[in-house]
């Protein structure tokens, strides 16, 4: 019996000593559960960021691929747009276009040919026609038999249809020929995708590139920065995203530095939440949560390298 009155009286004792405890908590000003329904001002998102030219670092790859036959420029290079990076072996092309500029030839003799025909099968319809005429009048006076006008009769149809065969025998050449054509502009349009060339004036930043070496078509085998202004280009959590705004001041930071090494203002934002990107290196960085993209301008030149990841500061 003694003891279920201690026991009472412990329960009792623990009870009144948390009770105590959250009127403490309370009068402190710490958050209690019903402060935690209340709304907490954010007044700056922290976001993460890296230094890129204004429209990002560009791809560099060809539409073709093959074999490695010359690189004429290397990393760091200043290059002027158009300018030839490195080409691919175009041996086989080269002996395509060979092929197909005889297959043009032969057929352009051809044509020749059967022009030269339908003038030979229309004069000799023309002869027929007026031989016709001549004996169908002498069949009528009884001069000539009919047995001969229709015998005459059947070999201008045979020379009609032999001119009309001539005549199909050109167009078909000519569209023969036209198809040809078609393909040596295919396959010149395909050398020129036997190069990689700079897209605009810009740095060559990295190349992958070996002489010999294979690379499929599409296959990114360097990176090139534009010559454009550098911005930021940034990531917020999704859980901030509809609190910035274009305009919004910006300071940037090294990682892991409160140090301010440069400001900005956002110059433009998503429409969308997209998955985290190129920010993260590391797989552990990442996570489910969605993130919305932004731009910032930098305020004064900075001497932060392309790629350099930082730690940006929006002020709401």
């Amino acid at each position: 019996m003694k003891k279920i009155i201690n026991s009472t009286l412990l329960l009792v004792a623990i009870s009144i000593g948390l009770a105590s405890c959250r009127n403490k908590t309370s009068d402190k000003g710490t958050i209690t559960g019903d402060s935690l329904q209340q709304r907490v001002e954010v007044k700056e998102v922290v976001g993460i960021a890296k230094i890129e030219p204004l429209n990002g670092l560009v791809d560099l790859a060809s539409n073709e691929g093959g074999i490695i036959e010359s690189i004429n420029k290397k990393e760091g290079d200043s290059l002027k747009k158009g300018d030839v990076i490195l080409s691919f072996d175009t041996k086989k092309e080269i002996i395509q276009l060979q092929n197909l500029n005889i297959q043009i030839a032969t057929q352009k003799q051809r044509v020749e040919q059967d022009r030269a025909n339908e003038r030979q099968y229309e004069a000799a319809l023309r002869e027929k026609s007026a031989t016709l005429k001549v004996s169908e009048e002498l069949a009528r006076s009884g001069a000539e038999t009919r047995q001969q006008v229709e015998t005459l009769r059947k070999e201008q149809d045979v020379l009609m249809a032999t001119l009309e065969a001539a005549q199909k025998s050109t167009a078909t050449n000519h569209l023969m020929i036209e198809e040809l054509e078609n393909q040596v502009q295919q396959l010149e349009s395909s050398r020129t995708d036997k190069f990689i060339k700079a897209p605009n004036d810009g740095i060559l930043l990295s190349l992958n590139a070996e002489i010999g070496k294979a690379v499929e078509a599409y296959a990114s085998i360097g990176k090139f920065a534009a010559d454009e202004p550098l911005v930021i280009h940034g990531e917020v959590d999704e859980l901030f995203a509809d609190k910035i705004k274009a305009g919004q001041t910006v300071t940037i930071h090294l990682i892991g530095s409160n140090e301010r090494i440069a400001s900005g203002k956002v110059i433009s934002l998503s429409p969308i939440l997209q998955d985290k990107s190129l920010f993260y290196d590391e797989p552990g960085e990442r996570n489910d949560r969605r993130v919305r993209r932004f731009k910032a301008s930098l305020n004064k030149e900075t001497s932060l390298l392309i790629n350099k990841k930082v730690t940006c500061i929006i002020e709401l």
